[in-house]
């Protein structure tokens, strides 16, 4: 050793180790670029990254450049805190992170030789589209999607076997009321995997059990409930005009009567004297009458002659003429059109209609913020589950409810956009109909990652590869392949037009409104015939009034 420099004697024997082990893998295997025939190549072909799931990329940088035998080597470490730490985990195992590990994982990857720490454990379950759980007849099961892609990617990049576990609760992960997590984060609590692919979305309750990698995508919750099919309205030759339309004439006309009643009394007293109470009585009638009369297009015979009232009567035709043509041009549109309801655009829809039942996936962020709200939107949420309107499923589950309860139009589903799309575009391919509507409002955003325990030595190296992923929009791409048909509903019309003759399904609304008329009159026509009978109104003159068949252009009735 003396004849060692002065500088390796100085070194700390970790870190002598650390490089001799370095200077012998180096000279033991050969560097690629001067691999020869049958060894690995520096550029690799598009059908190599078909294999890596890395698409639409034509070169690799040398630092990805793997040797094609594998190779073992044990490596001996110790503690020597910042150059690496040890972390010991329940199982007896343990990890190393810090400078010296990622070293030793660079080493690794581009020198394709494994450590003995044998196969990731790694936790799954189904959530079509990121993933989705193939079972097979000898118990075993399979991914295959987005995410699966991407385990592919890391596991032949960093040069891990892997080990698929699911949750025997099917849940992506909440705390238990004992403070213990259920689901896939309880398995990572435990220290039952190395890894959970979910996605799951980032939580501050979330990152204190488990250590989130980089995102993968930041996704938003929608409401998904059945479209409305399109309904004959027998009212809707009420809809041309709206309720602050119809109050205004109403208004107008009461307004514009009462005046005319006014003037024409007064005037009446003036040229003709005082009149009995049932000649005031009639005169002050038949000015609401002529008036309802011009609303329903009739021609107004007499006015008295008086150039106020004819003023006030020549504005309120002008007025009537506008809105009245307005209402004709639209009811003949709307009679050739059926409306498709929207009964459902907000959570807060969702609280006040009792008629809907729902669907949430169970042990969720959401979820778990629903528990503890105490004010708001999630906490009316919270108070709909009390009343029993809710349900709680696994992941697996939320399809065969999206085409049973929710087509049938009896529950409501409340997942995530990427979730919504597919049940949409799966639907759409194969029956050709957009059978759902989706609400208008997006709540509860999410950054969503895959998680890992709290330490874990790789997890820079997955960021770095994850990052590059979502750099090249890869992960968009992968999932983008998996919704063919996601936006062919996302524009589907609020209307049809028909083209078939009326029925009374359609008009039952307008006979009513004539039955209606027809009972009043008879109404009063009787009311008539006995003040005639009694003596009443006898002897009370009516003013004298001009014909206005100028005005009109029409001969008096």
């Amino acid at each position: 050793m003396n004849t060692l420099p002065w500088g390796w004697r100085a070194l700390h024997p970790l870190a002598r180790t650390a490089c001799v082990v370095a200077a012998a893998v180096l000279f033991t295997f050969p560097p690629p670029l001067l691999a020869g025939p049958g060894q690995s190549a520096v550029w690799l072909t598009r059908r190599n990254l078909d294999s890596l799931g890395l698409h639409n990329i034509s070169r690799i940088h040398p630092k990805d450049l793997r040797y094609n035998e594998t190779k073992t080597l044990r490596v001996a470490v110790e503690q020597w805190i910042p150059h690496v730490e040890v972390t010991a985990y329940l199982d007896g195992s343990f990890g190393i992170r810090g400078p010296l590990a990622n070293l030793l994982d660079v080493l690794a990857s581009t020198l394709n030789f494994k450590k003995e720490e044998g196969r990731i454990r790694v936790a799954v379950e189904q959530w079509i589209p990121h993933v989705e759980v193939t079972a097979y007849l000898d118990g075993s099961f399979g991914i295959r999607g987005p995410l699966a892609n991407l385990l592919d990617v890391l596991a032949s990049t960093l040069n891990f076997n892997y080990t698929l576990v699911r949750p025997s609760d099917g849940a992506w992960g909440a705390p238990n009321n004992d403070g213990e997590w259920n689901g896939m984060l309880g398995m990572i609590q435990r220290n039952e995997v190395d890894l959970a692919l979910g996605p799951f979305g980032l939580t501050e309750s979330r990152a204190k059990v488990a250590e989130f990698s980089q995102p993968i995508m930041i996704d938003y919750y929608r409401i998904l409930v059945k479209r409305g099919s399109p309904e004959i309205n027998p009212w809707g030759f009420l809809s041309p005009l709206g309720p602050t339309v119809w109050l205004g004439m109403v208004l107008g006309m009461l307004v514009l009567s009462l005046m005319l009643s006014v003037g024409v009394v007064s005037l009446v007293k003036v040229r003709e004297g005082p009149q009995d109470e049932w000649a005031t009585a009639r005169l002050v009638l038949n000015q609401f009458w002529d008036q309802f009369a011009m609303v329903c297009q009739q021609n107004l015979i007499y006015i008295y002659n008086a150039v106020a009232t004819r003023m006030m009567v020549g504005m309120w035709l002008l007025a009537v003429m506008v809105i009245m043509r307005s209402f004709s041009s639209a009811l003949t549109s709307l009679l050739a059109v059926r409306n498709i309801p929207v009964r459902i655009d907000y959570l807060k829809d969702l609280v006040d209609d009792r008629s809907f039942q729902l669907v949430f996936e169970t042990s969720t962020a959401l979820t778990a913020t629903m528990e503890q709200a105490t004010s708001g939107i999630y906490q009316e949420l919270r108070g709909v589950a009390a009343e029993g309107r809710v349900s709680f499923l696994k992941a697996s589950d939320l399809f065969d409810v999206a085409y049973s309860s929710v087509r049938a139009g009896g529950a409501a589903l409340l997942v995530e956009d990427a979730t919504v799309r597919k049940i949409i575009s799966d639907d759409f391919s194969v029956k050709g109909t957009c059978d759902y509507y989706i609400g208008k409002e997006s709540y509860y955003p999410l950054i969503f990652c895959i998680v890992g325990v709290p330490g874990l030595s790789i997890m820079p190296a997955i960021n770095y590869r994850i990052q590059s992923l979502i750099e090249h929009d890869l992960y968009s791409e992968w999932i983008a392949s998996l919704l063919p048909n996601a936006t062919s509903c996302l524009r589907a019309p609020s209307s049809i037009t028909v083209n078939e003759p009326y029925t009374m399904e359609g008009l039952w609304g307008i006979f009513v409104v004539l039955g209606v008329g027809l009972t009043l009159s008879a109404l009063v026509f009787v009311l008539e015939i006995l003040i005639h009978r009694k003596g009443l109104g006898k002897g009370a003159r009516l003013p004298p009034r001009i014909d206005v068949r100028i005005l009109s252009g029409v001969e008096g009735r």
